[in-house]
Parts: structure tokens; C-alpha cells; sequence
């Protein structure tokens, strides 16, 4: 009979202790009343990328690098043009002038005149050297290209996972809202039963305790949502700190069942491998034109123009003009292109070894993101029956103290492990789509879809 009044008292002192204590929170509320903040815009995973890849300074600068080097690849081909040049000469010297000592064989002497005249040049033939040029610097065009979307791919894996950070972020602040709430209402039923004799100060201070460090939780997690957004703001490329509402992922990827076909994949769309590939390839081009260093070189040359002011004395025509070709063949340099040609073979086979380093390290990345991925799928189920199971040990831990059948310390730990188990919930559910990201960055796939980036 007498655990029964007991237990009436109890359950009697937590309904006051609910009554009293929302009554004085409305009084404060309708005290205090504040006109609400505007909502923050709206902001969509694509949003976020799209506004990456228009703003972001590091994708601006890699498409500088890609025209710079297409502008490259003209610059070599336009050796195949003509080549024109105009010139003006004005040369005065005492009549009968000679140059005796010159440091080439040329005409010695010196005739006064003003000349004006044009001259051009026609590349003929180097028997392929140029062609091997203008292909390496073609090659070197596509390694900039591919560095340019390893570079955009890697802007948007930032701002996929930062997306993703914030809205864990946002899940961390709702749990520890919420174990703020649950530990507040505990401690005013603790502190109503203590006021009726039915719990001890220790009690009240265990409780405290725990509310206090729930709002230590609230805190950090408010400073981690605050630091996600820094992060966001610049994997989007702005300089504008803002707040946005995220939309949170509605179902989990599925983690794809052959791996056969992420290593396929992966080396059909890797821009590293691709970009290690074009090099090497632009290496093999230099190689072939350096051995064609010790060939002959035929060019044109034209020259016409006239020289209005003379001496009066000299036949000089004018207008004037001549034309001839120009074979040059090398003989001996000083071991210099012999030296150039091992120096290119040498380079084609580092590049080449380069390319098969970048191939073992992207299957490396590929394999290790795969496991990653089926490792953090399997941790939400985990995480999941783990919650579970909390909130069920809490529920009826709660109940139990209620009537006096637990102490304090037992609602303290279940409190305890259930929150933990609510932030591994929580941190095992981005963890898989961070990691799932990231197994799409290995595979180069993470930009499918996306419009192309313009500067």
C-alpha cells in the first residue's frame, strides 16, 4: 500500500512539474515576442555545382592553362605558313668604305642608300620534324585538357562533399536539440520530485549535469554547422558568407554490384590517366622529331623593295628583288643532337613509366572507394538497429525512474548511449554518400551530366 501512494506522489509531482513549467514558458514567450528571421534561400546539390563550375577561380584558371596551350599547338603549326617581314635600312659610310674583318664571309663593302623592301620566307620541307612537332604540342593540348577536368571534377567532389558536410552538420544540431530537450525536461522532473522529497540533491545534480553538457552539445554543433557553410561557400567559389536551406538526400544510393565495370570506367574517363596517356604520347612525337634532327631542312626565301636615295656613282637596282632556296644540312654540332635525341627517348620512356604509375593508382583509388562504399552501407544498417535499440533502452529506463524502479545514474547512461548512437546514425549516413562521392571522383564520373565550365 505504501509503494503505491509513493508512486501516485511521484507521478502527481512530474504532471505539476509539466503543468508549471509551460505556462511560465508561454508567459515568456508572449514577454519576449520577436518577428522571425526570413528563411534562407533554397540551395540544390545541382544548384551547387552548377555554381561551382561558373565561379570557381581554380576551374577559370585551368581553362586559361587548356587555351593557352590550343594557342600553343598554333603557334608550332604556324611554321608551315609563309613568313613576311618588312625592313628599312639606312646605312651611311665615306665613299669607297670596305669591312675588312668580319666574323663570316659576306660582301665588304658598304654602299650609302636608304632601302625599304619586304622579305619572305616558305618553310619546303625537314622531312617530318615540323609534322612530329605540331602533333606533340596537339598531344600536349590534350593533357591540358584532361588536367582542366581532373580539376573540375575535383571542385565539384569538394562541393559535393561539403553539401553533404552541412547537412550533416544540420542532423548533429537536431539531435543535440533534441537531447537538449529530453535532458531539460528530466531535470524538471527531477527537480519537482526533489522539491516534494521524493529524490535527493544528487539527483538534481546528476541532472543538471546533464543538461549542462547538453548545452555544450548544442554549442559545438552550431559551430560545426556555422564552419560547414564557410566550407560550402568556397567549394562554390564565392566570396559572400551565406546561409542556405539544403535539401537533405531522400534515399540512399544503391552501391553498385560489379566492381569490373568501375575499373572499365575508370579507365575510359580518369582525367589523370587520360591527361598521363596524352603526355606520354606527346613525349613519343618529340622522340620521332628529335631523330629527325640530322635531316635537311629546305626553305624559301623571297625578297623584294626599292631604294629611293643612293650614292650617284653605284648601279643599284631599284625596285629590286630575289629569290632562292636554302637547304641546310647539319654536319657537325658537338655531339649536341645526338645528345637532344637520347634526351627526348629518355623522356618518352619516363612518361611512359608515369602513365603505368598513374594506371596502378587509379585502380588502387577505384578498389579502395569500392570498399569504402559497401563499408559505410553496411555501417548505416548497423547504426540504425544500434539507435534503435537506444531509444527503446531509454524509453523504458525512463519509465522505470519514474516509478522509482532505477536511480538517476542508469536514465544518465541510456541518455548518454542513445544520443551517441543518434550522431553514429547521423555520421554513418553522410559518411556513405561522402564516400559515394568519392568512389564517382575515382571513376570520373562525378561530372556526368554537368554543362561544360566557361570562363
Amino acid at each position: 500500500m505504501r509503494r503505491r501512494y509513493r508512486v501516485q506522489a511521484v507521478l502527481w509531482a512530474i504532471a505539476a512539474a509539466l503543468m508549471f513549467e509551460p505556462a511560465a514558458a508561454r508567459t515568456t514567450a508572449h514577454a519576449t515576442h520577436v518577428s522571425p528571421p526570413p528563411p534562407p534561400p533554397p540551395l540544390t546539390l545541382l544548384e551547387a555545382e552548377r555554381l561551382a563550375l561558373a565561379n570557381h577561380p581554380d576551374i577559370k584558371a585551368s581553362l586559361f592553362d587548356e587555351f593557352a596551350a590550343n594557342e600553343a599547338v598554333k603557334v608550332v603549326r604556324a611554321g608551315y605558313e609563309p613568313q613576311a617581314y618588312g625592313s628599312a635600312v639606312q646605312a651611311v659610310a665615306p665613299g669607297g668604305t670596305r669591312i675588312a674583318a668580319y666574323n663570316a664571309l659576306t660582301d665588304p663593302t658598304i654602299i650609302q642608300r636608304t632601302a625599304l623592301g619586304v622579305g619572305i620566307t616558305q618553310y619546303i620541307t625537314d622531312f617530318g620534324r615540323t609534322g612530329d612537332l605540331v602533333q606533340a604540342a596537339e598531344f600536349d593540348f590534350r593533357a591540358r585538357s584532361s588536367i582542366a577536368n581532373q580539376t573540375r571534377d575535383t571542385v565539384l567532389l569538394d562541393v559535393t562533399q561539403a553539401y553533404f558536410e552541412v547537412l550533416r552538420a544540420n542532423a548533429l544540431l537536431i539531435v543535440a536539440n533534441q537531447t537538449r530537450t529530453e535532458r531539460q525536461t528530466l531535470l524538471r522532473q527531477v527537480r519537482a520530485l526533489q522539491r516534494a522529497g521524493l529524490r535527493s540533491t544528487l539527483d538534481l545534480a546528476i541532472a543538471e549535469r546533464d543538461a549542462a553538457t547538453a548545452d555544450q552539445l548544442v554549442l559545438e554543433a552550431r559551430n560545426r554547422r556555422l564552419d560547414a557553410f564557410a566550407q560550402l561557400t568556397q567549394a562554390i567559389g564565392s566570396d559572400q558568407y551565406r546561409i542556405y536551406r539544403l535539401t537533405d538526400v531522400s534515399t540512399l544510393p544503391e552501391v553498385p554490384p560489379d566492381f569490373t565495370a568501375l575499373e572499365i570506367a575508370a579507365q575510359r574517363n580518369s582525367p589523370e590517366l587520360l591527361a598521363a596517356q596524352a603526355a606520354g604520347q606527346a613525349a613519343a612525337r618529340r622522340a620521332l622529331a628529335a631523330g629527325r634532327l640530322s635531316s635537311p631542312t629546305v626553305t624559301g626565301y623571297g625578297f623584294f623593295g626599292v631604294s629611293p636615295f643612293k650614292e650617284s656613282n653605284v648601279a643599284l637596282a631599284s625596285p629590286y628583288s630575289a629569290a632562292g632556296i636554302n637547304v641546310n644540312v647539319p654536319i657537325f654540332t658537338g655531339g649536341a643532337l645526338r645528345a637532344e635525341k637520347r634526351e627526348a627517348q629518355y623522356e618518352e620512356a619516363a612518361a611512359n613509366q608515369q602513365e603505368m604509375a598513374e594506371r596502378n593508382r587509379l585502380l588502387r583509388d577505384v578498389r579502395v572507394a569500392y570498399e569504402d562504399v559497401k563499408t559505410a552501407r553496411g555501417n548505416v544498417e548497423v547504426s540504425r538497429t544500434v539507435l534503435r535499440t537506444a531509444d527503446e533502452a531509454l524509453r523504458d529506463t525512463t519509465l522505470r525512474y519514474r516509478i522509482g524502479l532505477n536511480s538517476i545514474v542508469d536514465v544518465s547512461q541510456a541518455e548518454l548511449a542513445r544520443t551517441q548512437a543518434a550522431i553514429a546514425e547521423a555520421n554513418a549516413r553522410y559518411d556513405f554518400v561522402v564516400q559515394e562521392s568519392s568512389l564517382e571522383f575515382a571513376t570520373g564520373v562525378i561530372s556526368a551530366g554537368l554543362p561544360q565550365p566557361v570562363p
